[in-house]
């Protein structure tokens, strides 16, 4: 088992949909060598309890890696107390925001007033002994008419308290070099979201204007791996997530394939 790779759920979400399925894939998933799973409300299923989730994870000898948590549940004092006791349960120090919320995405002034969220609640988090991350998409690196980006406003007027939780995917598809981006929040990545980027094999599509960027298990796309975890390395990353949004082949079978390509890169460094 490698206690530094773990699996964002959402890759094998259509297989957690029961309690069984849930003991079924998470069983296979610590076969396969996973040290590590995420937590969170949103893939629960109807018949389990976030304790009973947190118990099969860890009797299978995982850890979570950290728990996905939306903006405004943090925002809310409720919810934000809620977070705070569920973290006890699952027993890791990392909140994640998974996305910019639609309302902040249109404007400057949206993201930084989404930037002022964040800084408040990184440092009421931190009181608390956790630490709140931000994983990007593609949308953050549109750039306004100044020329200033989203991903800027949110790494550059961030607070020290406030980490990351760079995809490396979702940066190369919006055009920036993953390995700069690593180095400008060092330090500040405990984790690293690790998915490839490919271009449509298809031999049908003749047109290369058209060939679709695809998601990829780690070492099937154009991505360095090695590169990226020496680099990871150098600005202290502690874990590295597998996250596959979406696959052609069997959630399980890609999972397995990210791990084996991911770990050997490890080794390679």
């Amino acid at each position: 088992m490698n206690e530094r790779i773990g699996l964002q759920l959402i890759g094998i979400r259509d297989l957690l949909t029961t309690s069984q399925g849930m003991k079924d894939a998470f069983s296979e998933v610590a076969k396969m060598g996973y040290g590590m799973v995420s937590a969170g409300r949103g893939r629960l299923p109807a018949d389990i309890n976030v304790q009973e989730v947190a118990d099969l994870i860890h009797g299978l000898g995982m850890k979570t890696a950290h728990t996905n948590v939306p903006f405004e549940t943090l925002m809310d004092e409720d919810g934000f107390e809620q977070t705070l006791e569920e973290q006890k349960i699952w027993d890791n120090e990392y909140i994640v925001i998974g996305s910019l919320p639609p309302c902040y995405r249109t404007s400057q002034e949206g993201y930084r007033t989404f930037v002022k969220g964040l800084n408040t609640l990184a440092k009421k988090l931190k009181d608390n002994g956790q630490t709140l991350l931000y994983h990007n998409h593609a949308q953050e690196f549109r750039r306004f008419a100044d020329g200033v980006r989203g991903i800027d406003m949110i790494v550059f007027d961030s607070v020290p308290e406030l980490g990351f939780q760079l995809d490396t995917h979702w940066i190369q598809s919006g055009g920036g070099d993953i390995y700069w981006w690593m180095r400008q929040v060092k330090g500040r990545l405990p984790i690293l979201h690790c998915k490839d980027y490919m271009i449509d094999p298809d031999a049908s599509i003749t047109d290369l204007g058209l060939a679709p960027k695809l998601f990829a298990e780690v070492g099937e796309g154009n991505i360095d791996w090695v590169k990226v975890i020496r680099v990871g390395e150098e600005i202290g990353v502690k874990s590295y997530v597998v996250e596959q949004d979406e696959t052609r082949r069997h959630p399980l079978e890609s999972a397995r394939i990210s791990f084996e390509n991911l770990d050997r890169a490890m080794a390679q460094a």
